[in-house]
């Protein structure tokens, strides 16, 4: 994946189709905004990004008592509008772009 426009530090996940984490990596982790995820098995999986628009450090729900709303949570998205990123054995895909 290949993050474009970050002002902010985030996280950048791989999940599986029912949303549990495959992979994940910190911005503070590279320092040209592309992230490979390599040896994966076959298998549909969703990217998700995670912004820490306040730089504390880590993804913050919110809180409605305090009218705090939750830090920013992306997807990415195909052409055609799914979530679902579907991977064969042997296969390479991408860059896959995500903008904020």
């Amino acid at each position: 994946a290949n993050i474009q426009n970050s002002s902010s530090p985030y996280t950048i996940q791989l999940l599986d189709k029912k949303f549990k984490i495959v992979l994940e990596k910190k911005s503070t982790e590279v320092t040209d905004h592309n992230f490979i995820f390599d040896q994966l098995k076959a298998g549909d999986y969703i990217i998700r990004l995670m912004v820490d628009n306040n730089n504390n450090g880590e993804w913050e729900y919110g809180n409605i008592l305090k009218n705090e709303t939750p830090e920013t949570v992306l997807f990415y998205l195909s052409e055609e509008g799914s979530q679902i990123i579907s991977l064969r054995a042997n296969w390479e895909l991408g860059p896959l772009v995500i903008k904020f």
